[in-house]
């Protein structure tokens, strides 16, 4: 049988990076981590990063914001037709989105909604 990585010193989770900026990375993993509870989608997730330039502010914050204004364009419309569990997963979502970028920001909305 084999041997596991964690015995025999594999580098951990915490090792793995998606474009080497520190803050960006981080919080990769933690918007991933909040698909579990369906907060995020990881496919929606993977998507944007691979829209990412190494450290570029501006692209974060673009990218971000449509897929977070995307979602709730969804969501509205959900809820026009009266798939209110539908929209209320893709607001959640938005709302996650929408904060990725401006928490990352550190407040406000530079760009706007």
């Amino acid at each position: 049988m084999g041997k596991s990585t964690f015995i025999t010193g594999a580098k951990h989770w915490d090792a793995i990076t998606f474009n080497g900026h520190i803050m960006m990375d981080a919080l990769a993993k933690h918007l991933l981590g909040l698909s579990t509870w369906g907060m995020t989608d990881v496919g929606e997730v993977l998507e944007t990063y691979c829209h990412l330039k190494n450290g570029d502010e501006e692209v974060w914050i673009d990218e971000w914001r449509c897929l977070a204004s995307r979602l709730k364009r969804e969501a509205e419309e959900k809820e026009k037709k009266g798939y209110i569990a539908s929209a209320a997963s893709l607001y959640l979502r938005a709302s996650v989105d929408f904060n990725a970028w401006e928490g990352y920001m550190g407040g406000g909305y530079p760009m706007g909604i």
